[in-house]
This record gives structure tokens, sequence and C-alpha cells, in this order.
């Protein structure tokens, strides 16, 4: 696999490479392109002054300068050279070196005003420019009745460019020596700095190196990091605390459900062996103590039933079938199981609900939810108090709130009330509570798309408080009739 600075070494110093490469590129164009171009300039300006003394005679063609007027096109070692044609095409003159060597130029003609350009190599072997172009001859003022406009003249000037070729080749030079050793700093450049700013992401990688299911505990550095990774170290700090808690909730829940399943096998244990030892005289005691073991079985039962429930609702395998509902009826009918327990404990129910308030749920898991709520409020309201169902209105959404005393609760006990198998008493001497009442009201809320809070709005008054969104349940709101 490509490593990030491995990647980003190449990305850099392609670009690095290609940035110095294309501006050394772009510069020595732009330098040769001058020179060329003042080379040509001074070519144009030569030729213009050959043709400006060339003048149409009344039987030839004069050339009215002197031998030395031009000096480059008649000393011994020219680097300039000329040549005239007359329009049939012989030659009507040339510099004095093309007539000692018995040479000539190539003919190549444009216009005055965009004549030929091209490179050449010059009678004396060196590299040369040369530019061509056909003209009309002018006469003298007196002797117009000689002139032609249709006597057009070949010219062709040459001149020694290897002055500009030294130039451009000590061009190159420098070039190739100044992209060299930049991007050899460049090299050194990136190593350093990929170097120093990639040591944070090669902290955090070391860091999730050693962090296993042993060392759960351990964080990412989240101070002296580069903005980008602080969010993602607080996000992976955040992933392992939740992995934490809920692999310590695992612990936990083995360790509980094995507490709560040897009590009741201990006791099924217990009267068996009793029974055992009975003589045939002590018979009449049977039925008492199969009364126990079906207690005991039907304990180990609810608490299998429960963890089932609690798997399925939290694995979403648990099927969701909506139902309209008349909800006072439908909490009084679940609260029936409870009456005879808190008429004997002298609580007072108080269910203030509107008789004609409809709404769509699951009969069956919203009733096991309602079931658990009232079942602990009926549990654990101290005797000659009262519980109450209300129901509130807000904004697109209605809050059915389950509210009890409950003095033996504190605020601090709120984050562990969902957890399976929690219960105030660590001793677990409420035979009657596993501890999974509230995981599976938890879990079937989230089922049901109901938001669920746990709070005390009123000094040791416990409140379970489920939100029911119109939207999630397809109600324009509660409906009346």
């Amino acid at each position: 696999m490509t490593s990030i600075r491995r990647q980003l070494t190449a990305a850099l110093l392609f670009g690095f490479t290609a940035l110095i490469g294309g501006s050394g590129l772009i510069l020595y164009f732009s330098i040769k392109d001058t020179l060329y171009d003042k080379l040509d300039k001074r070519l144009e300006v030569e030729a213009a002054t050959i043709a400006a003394l060339t003048k149409q005679e009344q039987t030839y063609i004069q050339i009215g300068f002197e031998k030395d007027y031009i000096e480059e096109f008649h000393k011994k070692f020219p680097i300039r050279f000329f040549q005239l044609w007359h329009p049939e095409g012989q030659t009507l003159h040339r510099s004095e070196p093309l007539i000692h060597h018995h040479k000539q130029l190539p003919k190549r003609f444009g216009t005055v005003e965009q004549p030929k350009i091209w490179n050449l190599k010059l009678p004396n072997g060196m590299p040369g420019r040369a530019l061509g172009f056909r003209f009309v001859p002018e006469t003298d003022r007196g002797d117009r009745r000689h002139y032609d406009p249709n006597f057009r003249v070949g010219l062709v000037v040459a001149g020694d460019r290897s002055a500009v070729q030294q130039t451009l080749a000590s061009l190159r030079f420098n070039l190739a020596g100044f992209g060299i050793l930049t991007l050899t700093g460049g090299v050194f450049l990136v190593w350093i700095t990929l170097r120093k700013n990639l040591a944070p992401l090669q902290r955090v990688a070391s860091e999730a190196d050693v962090i296993g299911s042993q060392s759960l505990h351990r964080r990412f550095p989240e101070k002296g990091l580069p903005d980008e990774l602080v969010p993602i170290c607080c996000r992976l700090n955040a992933m392992l605390e939740s992995v934490e808690a809920s692999l310590e909730r695992e612990r936990r829940f083995s360790s509980d459900i094995a507490h709560e399943l040897r009590t009741p096998l201990a006791e099924l244990r217990s009267v068996a062996e009793m029974r055992l030892t009975w003589s045939e005289a002590d018979v009449k005691e049977e039925p008492s103590a199969m009364r126990d073991i079906l207690n005991i079985s039907m304990d180990m039962e609810r608490i299998v039933e429960q963890l089932l429930a609690l798997s399925r609702c939290e694995q979403g395998r648990a099927p969701v079938r909506e139902d309209r509902i008349e909800l006072k009826p439908f909490i009084e009918s679940q609260w029936e199981p409870f009456a005879h327990k808190a008429a004997h404990r002298s609580i007072t129910p108080y269910f203030i609900i509107p008789g004609d308030l409809k709404m769509k749920t699951d009969p069956s898991l919203f009733a096991s939810l309602v079931n658990n709520l009232l079942s602990n409020a009926v549990d654990y309201t101290p005797p000659g108090k009262w519980l109450s169902v209300r129901t509130e209105f807000g904004d697109n959404h209605l809050k059915l709130a389950f509210r009890n005393p409950c003095p033996d609760l504190t605020k601090e006990d709120l984050p562990k009330l969902f957890e399976r198998f929690w219960r105030k008493d660590d001793a677990r001497s409420a035979a009657e509570h596993s501890g999974l009442g509230l995981s599976l009201v938890c879990a079937i809320s989230e089922l049901l798309e109901l938001n669920m809070k746990a709070s005390f709005p009123e000094a040791e008054v416990f409140q379970v408080a489920l939100i029911f969104h119109y939207d999630n349940h397809h109600e324009p709101g509660p409906t009346n009739g």
C-alpha cells in the first residue's frame, strides 16, 4: 500500500519539476525570440538600406553605395552577405566575399512588408540567418521616364547568428544548472517539510498501533495536532469511549446474568433436594414445594423472555405493526394487573389523558413498554403515595409522562438506569425485578422511533417521558372522536 508520505513526495516533486521546467522553457524561448527578433530587425534595416540605394537606370540597375559603405559586407572576415537578382533570374550584384569564393545565396523571397526569414549555413561555414524579399527599385528624380513598376528585383541579406547561438547555449547551460540545483534543494526541502508536518499523523498511527481490547482506556492525543487531525482524534476518542463502555457493559452483563440465574437455580436445586429427603408422611407438603418450584421457574422464564425481547429489539428483529389505539383506555387496560397491588400499598393512580385521544403505534410493543414502566412505578413508589400518567402537547409532538415519587433515586443514578441488570440495591434483594425492565423500555422506544428521557422534574419525583413525533407516526396530530 502506498504511503501518504510517498504519494505527497512524488506529487510535490513532480509539481516542483514541472514548475521549474515550465518556467525555464518559457524563459528560454522568450529570450530566444528576443535575440532572433533583434537579429531580424538588423537584417531588415540592412536590406532596406540596400533596397533604397538600388536605382533603375536607363539600361541597368545601379547599386548606389561604395565598396566600404557597409563594412560588414566587405571586410576580410565578413559577417554579412547580400545578393540581388534580376526578375529573370540572373545575378545583378552580390557582396565581394560571394564573388571571391564563387558562392551564391539561396533565392527565397517574400514581400517588403512580409519578408521571408530562415536559418541557413553561410558561405564561410558559419550558422546564419537570412531575409529575402522582392522590391521595385526607384529611379532618380530626373529620370522617371525609365521607371518600370513591374521590374521586381530579388534581394537576400544574410548575417552571422553564431553569437545568438552561443548566448542560447550559455543560457541553456545556466538554466539546466539552476534547475538541477533547485530540484536538489527542493527534494531536501520536501523531505524535511513532510517529515516535520507528517509527524503528528505518525504519532496518531503509533498510538492506534498499541490500542487493543486490553488497552481501550488509552486515548489519541488531541493537543499539539494540526487542525485537520483534531476532529478526527476527538471522534476516535469518542468511539473508543463508547466501545470501552459497551465492552464494560458486556462484561457486567455476563457477570449479572450469571448472578441472576444462579439464585433461582440454587433455590430450585434446594427445593428439589428437600423434596427428595421428605418421607412418605410428609407428602402433604408437596403442593407447597411444587408452588415454590413453579414460582422459581416463572422467574427464570421471565428473565429469559426479557433477555430475548431485549435482544430482538436491539437487533431490530422485532416486527413493528402500526395500528390506531385509544390512548387512555389502552393505558388503563395495562394498569389492571397492578391495580390490586397498588391498592394494597395505598398508592393512588392518576391518568391525566384526554379520553378521545388516538394515536398510531404497535400495540404489542407499546403494551410491553407501558407494562414495564407501570410495574416499576408500583414497586418503587413508597406506600401511601401516588403515581401519574399524563399527556402534554407541544409543536408536532405529544409527550406521555410517567411520574412517581422515588426518594431512593438521585440524578447521579440517571446514566445507569437503562443499563441491563442495574439496580440501586447492590445486594439485589428485590427479587421481583431483574434490572432488565428499563433496558427493554429503552430498546422498544428506539424501535418505535420514540424519544425517551428520564428526569427529576420535582424533588424526589422520578419521570420517564416518551415523545411521540407526529411525522414519525404519520399523524397530523392527536385526533378526536
